[in-house]
């Protein structure tokens, strides 16, 4: 029985992403050095890397990133929702009912035209 070789992806291969961790034998670990390299259980402490190979630095970044963009939405509409409500107390615009300004419904087609006799 041959030993395995322990190999962490540093490129999507397959069905492996890059971070994940698999054993193969030597054969297939040879080549497969263009997408993975040899784990060394010393250097890849995989307690520091989240999922997805994101660090923790960079998870808490994206997070103040995302809830930034979140206040930013937030606000437009709270700026929005001001604008609709002048709208509708300035002139119904936006509630649905008719004003004077808006234009007429265009009429029902009616029947259909009979077919000729050839």
């Amino acid at each position: 029985m041959t030993d395995k070789v322990i190999m962490k992806f540093t490129k999507a291969h397959g069905v492996y992403v890059p971070g994940d961790v698999a054993g193969f034998d030597p054969v297939r670990a040879a080549k497969l050095q263009a997408v993975a390299r040899p784990f060394d259980p010393e250097k890849d402490d995989l307690r520091k890397v989240s999922p997805g190979g994101i660090s923790d630095a960079e998870l808490t970044a994206g997070l103040q990133d995302l809830a930034a963009r979140e206040a930013a939405v937030a606000e437009r509409e709270a700026e929005l929702a001001a604008k609709l409500a002048a709208l509708e107390s300035a002139g119904g615009a936006g509630t649905g009912e008719k004003t004077a300004g808006d234009p007429p419904a265009a009429k029902s087609p009616g029947e259909p035209p009979k077919p000729s006799s050839k």
